[in-house]
């Protein structure tokens, strides 16, 4: 018997699971509490280790007559193309012949908290509106305008605090296997990826939206080749942390990423296309915003990962709670 913290135990029982740190292992779990007590958040581990299972299944059993399949996939060992389309008789192998491009470099960990605001889709068209009548030119996309939106409300939490060292910035990973010249193929493995820097003007809230616009269309041919000769590191990034060394700023980054537009509905790994997909329930980083679209309804669900103590106000904050839907997943 388990103890998970979460005011219930659970009783597991694992048959034909193969133990080791490169092989596929089945757990077939009975689950002895009732299904509402699911529904608090739990507090899941996370585990990145080389060690971990390369592809984990479980499959759950309640009270009731329902069984819930799980799978996880680590992202360096997917191929979701089979599972898209069941009669493809061809295989895509990553290619490893760029691992060398960007070396892997010590990225900053924090402790956050998880939060999964749902945006429904009136919502966001009336931001969108919102944001188009202050400036007709401007025009978001749908992640363009939750991103102004949130990176306001995140401002406001940081109003009481002390900015006067502090340097915030929006961060958006840009994709640059397309972008270098000559294009990286689609499965080249590794995070190919550059972040988009916008420095806004804090006082001016659609300024986020020019910024970057700006900082993506200038990922170019030019850019990666500037960014490779700097070690990996952008212009932009590199001066940040030079001014941080030297004690000049404290710079604060804020994240944007989103799976708005992939597939990840259609994958059908044999018990059929999902319900619900979201995305890791804990993080080791923070000021972290990852947008997945819902199944049905052209609503957007934002995973926040914050610092507790901005998680807090987050929570609490009115225009935020004005503009969130029920978080039910209606499963």
């Amino acid at each position: 018997k388990q103890d998970i913290n979460n005011g219930w135990n659970q009783a597991s029982s694992s048959k034909n699971c193969i133990h080791g740190t490169n092989q596929a292992i089945f757990t077939n779990t009975t689950q002895t509490p009732p299904l509402p007590a699911l529904l608090p958040r739990p507090t899941l581990p996370l585990r990145r280790h080389a060690s971990s299972p390369l592809l984990p299944q479980q499959q759950l059993h309640y009270q009731y007559p329902n069984v819930q399949p799980s799978q996880a996939i680590p992202v360096q060992n997917s191929d979701p193309s089979i599972a898209r389309d069941p009669s493809s008789t061809t295989t895509s192998f990553p290619k490893f012949d760029f691992a060398g491009i960007f070396p892997p470099i010590n990225l900053p960990v924090g402790s956050g908290s998880v939060a999964r605001p749902v945006f429904s889709a009136s919502t966001i068209a009336h931001l969108k509106a919102r944001y188009t009548e202050e400036e007709s030119s401007l025009r978001p996309t749908r992640i363009e305008a939750l991103s102004a939106f949130i990176w306001t409300r995140f401002l406001k939490i940081n109003d009481k605090k002390n900015k006067n060292k502090k340097m915030f910035t929006v961060c958006h990973p840009v994709n640059l296997r397309s972008r270098m010249d000559p294009p990286l193929p689609e499965n080249a493995f590794g995070n190919l990826f550059t972040s988009a820097i916008a420095v806004p003007d804090l006082d001016d809230q659609l300024q986020i939206l020019r910024k970057m616009r700006e900082g993506t269309r200038a990922v170019d041919g030019d850019a990666v080749r500037k960014q490779l000769q700097q070690g990996g590191r952008g212009s932009v990034v590199s001066s940040l942390k030079e001014k941080e060394v030297k004690g000049e700023v404290e710079w604060v980054p804020f994240v944007f990423t989103s799976l708005c537009r992939m597939p990840i509905y259609e994958a059908d790994f044999g018990w059929g296309k999902p319900l619900w997909v979201g995305v890791s329930a804990e993080s080791s980083f923070v000021n972290v915003v990852t947008f997945v679209d819902r199944k049905e309804g052209g609503g957007i669900e934002a995973w926040v990962n914050l610092k507790e103590e901005d998680m807090a106000e987050f929570e609490a904050d009115q225009e935020i709670a004005a503009h969130v839907s029920p978080t039910a997943l209606n499963l």
